[in-house]
């Protein structure tokens, strides 16, 4: 279950996790081949539209962040898309720069991503989308084609990225969960070494409380009641009527499980740890690329 080395709402019971996407999906506005925030599927072979020439990162204008998450507040996602829109909305802002040509860097700007491949596997391959004006996009791109600031995303085409764990020009912006009314920080900074350690992290804390019990026949509902009994392995219990548990790992904010296992599907079967992390946007500025992963709250 280790990513490097292979391959939504609290209900321990019995979690129906089409019923949570169907709440929260647009008719066209999320990629088509994504079936769920932070799912693995990978894309389809055959991506619609024409493969745009390959991208480079640039070179960075600005000094790496240091090693190790660094609590931030709401101004590192201010004006950014990094979740999904969600319950008959679109996403919002400014259009993307057009992609750029063969071995020319990313203008600045704000792209939608997805991932090619597992989180595990590295170096990590992206696909970068532009987000457009909805009433510059085909019929039935948006839930509101009309909306003065909403945006879809241009499936037609794409620029492949390749992301290195040990790029230090790389920062990551974690979005997590610790409740509505908390308080407490639920954004951090990172690197990209940061980002890999822990879906590593996750990943292996999945397989050894859910994974390996499951692999030796325990009932998932079973194994589920356990953890919330006693919770083990960095999850704690989720905030009441959010999800099932969080994971926290090294000052990372908390990941947010809705789900712990697959119940579209019977019988029941086993995710991947990572697949609660949502990759949805970057950023450009300056030619720095920051990567803004997801691992929040969906109603």
């Amino acid at each position: 279950m280790n990513g490097r080395n292979t391959s939504t709402r609290l209900a321990a019971a019995a979690l129906v996790i089409a019923v949570v996407l169907a709440a929260c999906s647009s008719k066209t506005s999320t990629d088509p081949g994504t079936t769920s925030p932070g799912a693995t599927t990978a894309p389809p072979s055959s991506t619609p539209g024409t493969d745009a020439p390959g991208t480079t990162a640039g070179a960075a204008t600005t000094v790496a962040p240091r090693a190790g998450w660094t609590v931030a507040d709401d101004s590192v996602t201010a004006s950014v898309s990094y979740a999904l829109p969600c319950c008959g909305d679109d996403f919002h802002g400014t259009p993307s720069p057009a992609l750029p040509a063969a071995g020319a860097p990313l203008s600045d700007g704000q792209y939608f991503v997805r991932r090619a491949l597992d989180w595990g596997e590295t170096p990590m391959e992206l696909q970068v989308y532009r987000y457009e004006s909805c009433a510059a996009l085909p019929e039935l791109s948006c839930e509101d084609p009309g909306g003065v600031d909403n945006m879809g995303v241009d499936f037609s085409t794409y620029a492949p990225l390749t992301i290195s764990a040990d790029d230090p020009s790389l920062r990551v912006v974690m979005v997590g969960f610790t409740g509505f009314d908390s308080g407490a920080p639920d954004k951090a900074l990172g690197s990209a070494a940061d980002l890999f350690e822990l879906v590593d992290a996750v990943d292996a804390a999945y397989a050894a409380v859910f994974y390996d019990p499951f692999m030796l026949g325990e009932n998932p509902d079973d194994i589920v009641a356990d953890v919330l009994a006693a919770p083990t392995g960095g999850f704690q219990l989720a905030p009441e009527g959010t999800g099932v548990v969080t994971f926290v790992h090294d000052g990372a904010p908390p990941l947010l499980f809705q789900y712990l296992f697959d119940y579209s599907v019977s019988p029941p079967q086993a995710i991947r740890g990572s697949d609660v992390l949502g990759l949805n946007a970057i950023t450009v500025s300056g030619g720095q690329i920051t990567l803004y992963v997801y691992a929040g709250y969906y109603p």
